[in-house]
């Protein structure tokens, strides 16, 4: 996984709040997903960009394999 990727996926992962680092909820959650999913090769690193650019995990993401897909449901 390219540094470019991995960084942008640590930003849609977490809220800056007074230089603090807070999840993001579900949000954080999706995208540790395709993280690990990008990691374990079950997700293309242009399809990790895609999902970057619409700024959510499409549907077709979330069933691919990664140790958080348990928790998208």
């Amino acid at each position: 996984m390219s540094d470019e990727c991995w960084e942008a996926l640590e930003k849609m992962k977490w809220e800056f709040v007074n230089g603090k680092k807070y999840p993001r909820g579900r949000w954080s959650t999706q995208w540790s997903h395709l993280q690990d999913a990008l990691c374990k090769n079950t997700v293309t690193p242009a399809e990790c960009y895609d999902a970057i650019r619409l700024g959510y995990v499409p549907e077709h993401l979330t069933v691919r394999e990664s140790r958080y897909r348990r928790l998208l449901t």
